[in-house]
């Protein structure tokens, strides 16, 4: 590299502890999320000039590493995926960008952007400094990375900062100081000279970062918005930070403007509120993750009620923002290099006790910022006391709830050009322009108002609708009126022009006119939202005869290989496993199935029939037959994401979990063990992983149900023992500790067999089992007073061998379905259909002359639909079942927003109907659209 050109790099963008500043400028940033995945291509230059609109100088966003790589090696930059298209269009509308490629980026993305396919290898450890995975992630950053370095400002973009991992702090890392090095090796070997930063999801900067050289912490915070002592929490990492060489970042918060005013308040010089841009998980991109109970998956909808919804509605929250961000501008630079201080002023009245309210902003150049959070359920009154006295003296400063004003006090004019200064404030000073002779300041209240000024040199007051009061040292102007304004004329001939408006009219202010006075933002808006004219549809259908006629073959698994989709390489969409009978397990001999290390949505037909959908998150779950099994079974398996976040409450939520099945078995007999077992009181497990001492012997047993004995100890153990007789023609044994809150480690005959997870409490036995020869099993249980220890059940059965896996995502969905077209038959709602049958219905509709979006909903009840639009997955809605149905979070779970403009305005939509119900059938009352567009201001 030019090493010239690499010294004014260099400079574009430097961060220490006073703050950020871009091209020598100190700033303090607004940075809303927005991201190009999410959002339909033809949107993107209409959503970053809302971002730029509503004052916000920078977005931040995800680039998904398996959105580019779907497959291994074959790479996707292209069209929805250009990466630098949308840089360049971030570029174009003015916004900074800070770049989090991964390689995990959690984003309740599938997989947090981690490859499938790196689950299927089980010598790669993820997020770790394991050079097997280092290796990997370095093909990922070969491709984004020049992409992110040739789009950094001073180059061809606004790149200002790059992300390395993400919230690396939740995760079990051996060494993060080695794992954050290498990402930053690479990062700096493809030429990136912007900061690159690593932020901490739960305070560990340690944790998140290694404290690796050259990468700068920043801090992720998700806190209640009304915690009155969230101030301290961020003051110790602003001062922990400042201690490291580095500003207070805040990557990531909650949307409200009420809680960012907190965080401007408390020093933060980055402040990124998550999700302000909401948006579409498109195709098979939903993730599952812990926000249930704790499996949740994530709806199609993904919306955090930013300010920006998925169709591009601007809600309430986006004037609040266009508020704040003038303040910031307005203080510019004094308000950048600021710096919380505490003891300025003395708030008394009627608010609840805040941290905030024992701090203020010491402006650079002179003055301060007050903060006056009110974290209670109603409005308050508050009297302030500092040096100048108490303060407000002629009205009522009030402040309702959810409400930070941030008030100048003994702020010099001279930030904006005139001698002298504000005193004080009970308004927010938001905007301010100098004209010639005139300067304007504007300020925005709650209600009633007034501003002191100490001036020298008065000649002249002219009020409009205002106060204007004459003090020693100058001048007191109130206002208790919508809008009221002031003209100080001075005696060198300067006017300062003084605007008091309450809040609503505020939210509105667009700018002033050439006399200084305010212009507003029309209140007509163009679009009608979701709740637009309906838009009437056409529909047919067409039952899916073939439970696997979509699928493409992928493989015949042969025994002892694994049963695992992404084993197979299939990666998302739907799988089937399809069995046709084996020697070992003749007909009519198995009255149940259990579905081992199943996830994520699983649907059985024994024989043809429907015998339920199961949602087992990972673990395994038994399925009783209703007639027992002869030679046929298909399973369908929809792999609804892979988790985004690692947590260990189920298998299905760890970050390496696999989807589809680990194992099958034929039940041919349920064991109740519970009772009658013997049961002697003993010492802990030895570390060789031996039976544990008991006290006395075998004799001196007592027999008592599992978890009977009664004991005084806080912390009891005793081994509970019991023989049982296997099946001779059995294969396969495992243990069901059913409701168990306890440790219980499991011995077969002496020896080891394993502990049972508390998540998924099933133990296969089968290693330690001889098939008619019996075998004693011993139950360690150590637990705290009187936690439940559940049952215990055997299955033994014989293990399912010779599957053949089918696999279909979005193009053979699509195919199929219009292979089905031909003899597809008019829809009449409400439609049924019976457990566990699937159908399709195709739909047609015209959107409205300008109609972007069109939002979708389904009514009914016990299915889940799959929509596609034009061939490409465009949302998947799980109607409300009796009991089946999934915890679904993440957005609305009721609907999906369809980019009409894919179809160039006529709309092509195949829905896959699922009956997932095993009593009762599926109804689909009624499928409803209403036109939507990004809601635009008037002017």
């Amino acid at each position: 590299m030019n090493r010239a050109l690499n010294r004014q790099v260099r400079q574009v963008v430097e961060v220490n502890p006073e703050g950020w500043f871009i091209e020598g400028k100190p700033q303090v940033i607004l940075c809303a999320s927005l991201f190009y995945f999410r959002i339909p291509r033809m949107f993107w230059k209409e959503r970053l000039q809302q971002v730029k609109e509503a004052g916000y100088q920078a977005i931040d966003v995800y680039f998904p590493w398996n959105y580019h790589e779907p497959e291994y090696g074959v790479w996707d930059f292209a069209g929805e995926k250009d990466a630098a298209a949308f840089l360049q269009a971030a570029a174009e509308a003015g916004l900074w960008v800070i770049a989090r490629p991964g390689p995990y980026i959690c984003s309740e993305w599938d997989g947090g952007g981690l490859p499938a396919w790196l689950i299927a290898d089980d010598k790669v450890r993820l997020r770790q400094n394991d050079p097997r995975y280092l290796g990997e992630v370095a093909r990922w950053y070969d491709r984004i990375m020049p992409i992110l370095r040739d789009h950094e400002l001073g180059r061809q973009g606004t790149v200002i900062a790059v992300q390395l991992e993400n919230e690396l702090d939740f995760f079990g890392c051996d060494d993060p100081h080695g794992y954050i090095s290498a990402l930053r090796d690479m990062a700096l070997g493809h030429g990136i000279t912007v900061p690159l930063i690593a932020c901490a999801g739960q305070g560990n900067l340690y944790r998140a970062t290694g404290h690796a050289e050259r990468v700068m912490p920043t801090c992720n915070f998700y806190p209640d918005d009304r915690d009155p002592e969230f101030e301290e929490k961020v003051l110790h990492y602003f001062r922990r930070l400042a201690e490291l060489g580095y500003p207070l970042s805040v990557t990531e918060t909650n949307r409200p403007h009420f809680l960012l005013r907190r965080l401007l308040a408390t020093g933060s010089k980055l402040i990124g509120p998550y999700l302000q841009v909401s948006g579409t998980n498109f195709g098979f991109t939903n993730a599952v993750n812990n926000w249930g109970d704790p499996l949740a998956f994530l709806t199609t909808d993904y919306d955090f009620h930013g300010m920006i919804a998925p169709s591009g509605e601007i809600r309430e929250e986006y004037d609040e923002g266009r508020l704040l961000a003038g303040i910031i501008r307005t203080f510019g630079a004094a308000l950048a290099l600021a710096k919380p201080v505490p003891g300025v002023v003395q708030a008394d009245g009627a608010l609840p006790e805040c941290a905030g309210m024992r701090y203020a902003l010491e402006l650079e150049g002179g003055g301060w910022l007050l903060s006056l959070p009110n974290v209670g359920e109603a409005p308050g009154k508050v009297i302030l006391r500092g040096e100048l006295g108490v303060f407000p003296v002629r009205t009522e400063l009030a402040v309702d709830r959810n409400r930070c004003p941030l008030l100048p006090y003994e702020v010099p004019l001279a930030h904006w050009g005139p001698e002298g200064k504000i005193a004080y404030a009970t308004a927010e000073l938001f905007h301010a322009e100098r004209a010639g002779g005139r300067c304007t300041l504007v300020f925005a209240a709650d209600g009633e108002a007034e501003v002191a000024l100490h001036l020298e040199g008065i000649s002249h007051i002219r009020a409009d609708r205002a106060e204007a009061v004459r003090q020693e040292r100058g001048c007191l102007i109130v206002s208790k009126t919508g809008q009221a304004s002031a003209d100080i004329e001075l005696a060198d001939g300067t006017v300062l022009r003084i605007v008091l408006l309450m809040r609503p009219l505020a939210l509105r202010f667009r700018g002033l006119d050439g006399q200084g006075n305010p212009v507003w933002i029309g209140d007509a808006r163009t679009g009608g939202g979701t709740a637009a004219a309906p838009v009437a549809a056409e529909w047919a259908v067409s039952m899916w005869e073939t439970d696997a006629a979509a699928a493409r073959f992928v493989r015949d698994v042969q025994p002892g290989e694994p049963l695992a989709l992404e084993k197979a390489g299939v990666y998302r969409g739907y799988g089937w496993y399809e069995w046709n009978g084996q020697a070992d397990l003749p007909a009519g001999e198995a009255s149940g199935l259990l579905l081992r290390g199943a996830s994520d949505v699983l649907s059985v037909y024994a024989d043809g029939r429907y015998e339920g959908t199961h949602l087992p998150g990972g673990s395994s779950v038994h399925v009783p037959l209703v007639q027992p099994l002869d030679r046929s079974l298909v399973i369908r398996a929809e792999i609804w994401g892979h988790s985004n976040f690692d947590d260990v409450l189920l298998p299905s939520l760890r970050l390496v979990s696999t989807k589809g099945l680990s194992g099958l078995m034929a039940v041919r007999k349920v064991r109740d063990l519970s009772r009658n077992m013997l049961f002697r009181p003993c010492g802990p497990v030895p570390a060789d992983g031996g039976l544990p001492q008991t006290d006395g012997g075998r004799d001196d047993c007592a027999v008592i149900g599992w978890g009977g004995w009664i004991s005084t100890d806080g912390v009891e153990t005793g081994l509970y023992s019991k023989p049982f007789l296997p099946d001779a023609n059995a294969s396969s044994w495992v243990l069901h500790v059913d409701g168990l809150q306890a440790r219980c480690v499991v011995f077969v005959n002496g020896q080891r067999a394993g502990e049972v997870n508390l998540a998924d409490p099933y133990v296969d036995i089968t290693p330690f089992v001889r098939p008619g020869e019996e075998a004693v099993l011993s139950l360690y249980l150590e637990r705290n007073y009187r936690r439940p220890a559940g049952s215990v059940k055997l299955y033994e059965g014989v293990r399912l061998t010779g599957f053949r896996i089918r696999h279909a995502e979005e193009r053979q969905l699509w195919e199929h379905a219009e292979a089905n077209l031909s003899r597809a038959v008019r829809a009449v709602f409400p439609h049924q259909l019976p457990p566990g049958a699937l159908a399709w219905l195709h739909g047609s509709l015209t959107a409205a002359d300008g109609a972007k979006n069109v939002v979708m909903r389904v009514q009914g009840r016990n299915a889940k639909v799959t929509i596609l639009l034009d061939g490409r997955a465009a949302g998947r809605i799980w109607l409300p079942c009796a009991n089946v149905r999934p915890r679904l979070t993440g957005g609305s779970p009721e609907h999906a927003v369809l980019p009409a403009a894919f179809a160039d305005g006529r709309v092509r939509l195949a829905v896959l109907v699922e009956a997932v119900e095993r009593e009762d059938g599926a109804v689909i009352e009624a499928i409803e659209f209403s036109a939507a567009n990004a809601l635009e201001r008037g002017t």
